[in-house]
């Protein structure tokens, strides 16, 4: 683990009661935003460890199943309308600018 990553890590809180904006983080561990956000992704893809997110942006480490479950239901509403956009602009492109592209070309 990168010392970045312990950094991040151990400004987890445990639990859901107090979770940590990624905004608090970078300013406590003075590590850019958008780095911070990156890193916790990679702890939890590559490193599997167990850090949930609210609605509102706040990390924190689970400490219940009720809390794992509720960050893993939230993800996989996000995962299932990120789909539905997804298939609306493949439609979007193919009923419209393919159609015109395919208009130009006669």
């Amino acid at each position: 683990m990168t010392y970045e990553e312990q950094k991040i890590l151990d400004t987890l809180p445990e639990g859901g009661l107090n979770p940590r904006t990624y905004k608090s983080i970078a300013w406590s561990t003075n590590i850019k935003e958008r780095e911070v956000r990156a890193i916790v992704a990679h702890l939890v893809t590559d490193h599997h460890i167990c850090i949930c997110t609210t609605s509102s942006g706040g990390y924190f480490l689970a400490t219940t199943y009720e809390e794992y479950n509720e960050a893993h239901r939230e993800l996989i509403s996000r995962i299932k309308k990120l789909s539905k956009r997804a298939k609306g602009l493949r439609l979007g492109y193919n009923e419209n600018v393919r159609r015109d592209e395919q208009l130009t070309l006669i």
